[in-house]
């Protein structure tokens, strides 16, 4: 157990990096170029943070058997689409100190 843990502190340090390694390039980065190379990190980060598995195992806890496995892989994924979808738009509408 205290080998998942260790595991699960190590994964939230290097999202924590990840995203204040993007917060400091929107500062340096002209805002087009920041919008082409942030999508994929984005894309990356998202999939390490937010685990299909963990969001199936979450709605399996919530919803047992009254939903299929099929629609749990469908709701984790359309989750994951969506915290991307906003954290995409929040992180490109940040404020730029160069106004290039």
């Amino acid at each position: 157990m205290k080998l998942r843990i260790g595991h699960q502190q190590l994964g939230n340090r290097i999202c924590e990096m990840v995203f204040f390694s993007l917060y400091g390039l929107v500062r340096v980065l002209p805002l087009s170029l920041f919008r082409k190379t942030a999508g994929p990190f984005l894309h990356v980060f998202i999939r390490f943070a937010i685990p299909t598995k963990r969001v199936i195992m979450n709605l399996s806890a919530v919803f047992g058997r009254s939903y299929s496995g099929a629609t749990k892989d469908g709701l984790a994924r359309g989750i994951q689409e969506h915290f991307f979808r906003n954290l995409s738009i929040a992180c490109c509408n940040l404020p730029t100190i160069n106004t290039r």
